[in-house]
């Protein structure tokens, strides 16, 4: 007989500790499953909560720094845009200023100039882009 001060247990309060064995479909590398509400404990949504913050956290100094960059190669390329047309321009001056020149007023000379002579005619012209009188060939567009 059992003594007063220990309590009854029976047999069907006793937990038992059921092994699964092997799957009855016989594909012993498939992990049994849990319930989606099973499957995270609420330690790890909140971890996992920081991890997302963190990560658009990192996203975000991540863009401002590509901003930058991009802002600076962009600088950079208008400086030296600026620097090559000043270029053309001191050039474009230079060859004026150095050139010699004669102006025809008779239209008829023109036309009775050989193509090698015509070759040899050129147009002064203003650069629209450049903002400076230039020396071009007569046929140029």
């Amino acid at each position: 007989m059992s003594k007063p001060d220990e309590p009854r247990t029976s047999i069907a309060s006793v937990e038992r500790c059921v092994t699964d064995g092997k799957p009855v479909s016989g594909r012993f590398w498939k992990s049994k499953q849990k319930r989606v509400s099973n499957r995270k404990s609420a330690k790890d949504r909140k971890s996992l909560w920081e991890q997302k913050v963190e990560a658009k956290k990192r996203f975000k100094q991540m863009k401002e720094l590509e901003k930058q960059v991009i802002a600076n190669r962009n600088e950079m390329l208008t400086k030296r845009k600026e620097k090559t047309l000043a270029k053309k321009k001191r050039k474009a001056e230079a060859e004026l200023e150095n050139s010699r020149y004669q102006f025809i007023t008779n239209d008829k000379k023109i036309k009775k100039m050989s193509k090698k002579q015509l070759r040899l005619v050129k147009k002064l012209r203003m650069n629209p882009k450049l903002g400076v009188v230039e020396i071009v060939g007569a046929y140029d567009k």
